[in-house]
C-alpha cells in the first residue's frame, strides 16, 4: 500500500470535477480564483490543499478547501441562489462519497491508503467576487498512513556541525 501524496489529491479532485457531469470548471488555488475562468454560467470546483497535520504515530491528514459554486448574477433573485446552494450542496456530497469510498470508485489506485475524518464541514454562502456568487464551502481532511521513514536522500557526516547532502556542503 501506498501514502496519499498532493500530486494524489490534485489528480482525484480533477478527475472527480471532470467526471462529474454538472461541473464546469475546476480550479486548485485560493477561492479568489472563481473569477479566473471568466465563464458566467455553470458549477465551479475550486480547492486548496491548505493544512498537513500529524494523525497520530503512523498518519498524516491532509486539509482540503473546496469551493463549489454558480454565477447567479445574471438571474440573480433568491429563488436562483438557494437553487445554486442547494445543487452545490449535492455535488458537495459526491465528493464527500467518493473520498469516503475511495476504493470503490471507477478511478481509484486501489494501492492507496485513503480515509475521509468525519469531521468535515458545508456551509451554503452568496458572495460577490467579480460577480454574485452562490453555493457551498467545504472543509475536508483526509487521513493516508505515514510511517515517518526518510527518504534516501545521501547524506555523509564529514565532521562535527557538518554533513553533507549529495554535493552540497551544509554548516548546521
Amino acid at each position: 500500500m501506498r501514502n496519499l501524496t498532493l500530486t494524489n489529491i490534485s489528480s482525484i479532485m480533477e478527475t472527480f470535477a471532470t467526471d462529474h457531469q454538472q461541473i464546469n470548471a475546476v480550479l486548485r488555488g485560493d477561492f479568489l480564483d472563481v473569477d479566473r475562468t471568466k465563464n458566467p454560467s455553470g458549477v465551479y470546483l475550486v480547492y486548496d490543499i491548505v493544512s498537513i497535520n500529524p494523525a497520530g504515530d503512523s498518519g498524516i491528514t491532509y486539509g482540503i478547501d473546496v469551493l463549489i459554486c454558480e454565477n447567479v448574477t445574471e438571474i440573480n433573485n433568491s429563488t436562483n441562489s438557494l437553487y445554486a446552494q442547494n445543487e452545490c450542496t449535492f455535488i458537495g456530497l459526491d465528493l464527500l462519497a467518493v473520498w469516503q469510498n475511495y476504493n470503490s470508485v471507477s478511478f481509484a489506485d486501489k494501492d492507496l491508503i485513503v480515509a475521509l475524518e468525519k469531521n468535515w464541514g458545508m456551509q451554503p454562502f452568496e458572495q460577490r467576487f467579480d460577480s454574485l456568487y452562490s453555493g457551498v464551502q467545504m472543509n475536508i481532511n483526509i487521513t493516508t498512513g505515514y510511517s515517518y521513514a526518510r527518504c534516501t536522500v545521501p547524506v555523509f557526516i564529514e565532521g562535527i556541525g557538518t554533513f553533507k547532502v549529495g554535493t552540497t556542503f551544509i554548516v548546521a
